[in-house]
């Protein structure tokens, strides 16, 4: 009887230490799965990070582009006063295409902080970078539809530049060949009267 128990027991006590083993390596394998999502969402950090990076460059370039575009405008004076107008609302354009980044990269910041916060609530990971991706690439073609406006509206002023550099152009040669034709010409006197 003393025997049975004992081997009842040993069984027993294997049947756990197999039960134990099998949750530890369980759990090996879902700390595993968690570290390379972490890693798969550490890499869409990073891919938020540089679109927010070629971004920021190309809004930098198109406010180049703008303050390029208004030194030239104020050039031409009044004739251009409507070209300016444009510029200042590609200026808003501009702010508010700025705003956005600036929410995008505020995304990018939270997504960071709540990585720890994610480990504990792994089921909704995936919905949360569903989201996220789709926000980032919203922001990207709407960033890319504003950018291509701007490049539209520079190439209109640099086509109403051109035309109004050629007016003026014109004007000046027409203006110097009539003062060419004036210096031409003798100056005409008039003749003597005879006196009464």
């Amino acid at each position: 009887m003393k025997l049975q128990h004992q081997r009842a027991t040993m069984r027993g006590g294997t049947l756990s230490h197999l039960i134990f083993a099998m949750l530890a390596l369980g759990l090996c394998g879902l700390v595993t799965f968690q570290f390379r999502k972490e890693g798969k969402l550490r890499v869409v950090l990073e891919d938020l990070s540089l679109t927010n990076a070629v971004l920021t460059g190309a809004l930098i370039e198109s406010r180049k582009e703008v303050d390029r575009w208004k030194g030239e405008v104020s050039e031409l004076s009044v004739r251009l006063a409507e070209a300016e107008a444009v510029g200042r609302t590609n200026k808003l354009e501009i702010g508010a295409l700025s705003s956005a980044l600036r929410g995008s990269s505020n995304n990018v910041v939270l997504l960071t902080k709540s990585r720890d916060a994610f480990k504990e609530r792994f089921e909704e990971q995936a919905e949360i970078t569903r989201r996220a991706t789709e926000a980032t690439k919203k922001l990207k073609a709407e960033a890319e539809a504003e950018i291509q406006k701007i490049a539209a509206i520079a190439e209109e002023r640099t086509a109403t530049a051109n035309k109004y550099a050629k007016d003026y152009k014109d004007l000046v040669e027409t203006f110097e060949t009539f003062r060419a034709q004036a210096q031409a010409k003798p100056p005409t006197t008039p003749a003597p009267t005879p006196p009464k």
